[in-house]
C-alpha cells in the first residue's frame, strides 16, 4: 500500500499511482512559488516510497504543466540525483507535451546529467 498522497493547490495538481513496482506521477498546473515546498516535500516522500517499496520505475507525465520555476526544477535535479545515488536500478522518465517544447528544453539537462537512469519522450 502506498503512502504517497495526491497533492490538490489552487494551479498546481500531482496524482500519483503505483502499479506494479512503478510509480506513475501525473502533474498539472502551474509550478510556480506557491508550490516549491510542498512539491519538495511530495519528492520526499516519492523517495522515501522508492526505497520501502522496491520500485523499479517513476515516470513523470507532464503534459499538462504550464510552468515549472527554477526552484521546482530543482527539486526534480535533486530528486533525480538521490535517486541516482541510492537507487541506481531505479529507472525515471519525464512524458512531456510535444506542443510544449520548453518541457523538454527545462528538463534536458537531467537527462544528460543522469543519463544511465533518465528518459524524456513526447507524446
Amino acid at each position: 500500500m502506498s503512502n504517497l498522497q495526491s497533492l490538490s493547490l489552487d494551479t498546481w495538481r500531482l496524482e500519483p499511482e503505483v502499479v506494479a513496482g512503478a510509480i506513475t506521477v501525473r502533474m498539472s498546473g502551474l509550478g510556480d512559488m506557491a508550490v516549491v515546498k510542498p512539491f519538495a516535500d511530495f519528492l520526499a516522500g516519492l523517495k522515501d516510497e522508492i526505497s520501502s517499496a522496491d520500485i523499479q520505475r517513476v515516470e513523470f507525465d507532464v503534459r499538462n504543466v504550464q510552468l515549472l520555476n527554477s526552484s521546482c526544477l530543482k527539486s526534480i535535479f535533486n530528486f533525480a540525483f538521490r535517486i541516482k545515488a541510492e537507487h541506481p536500478s531505479c529507472q525515471m522518465s519525464f512524458l512531456t507535451s510535444a506542443s510544449q517544447a520548453w518541457q523538454a528544453r527545462a528538463l534536458g539537462p537531467i537527462q544528460r546529467m543522469v543519463r544511465e537512469q533518465v528518459t524524456i519522450s513526447a507524446a
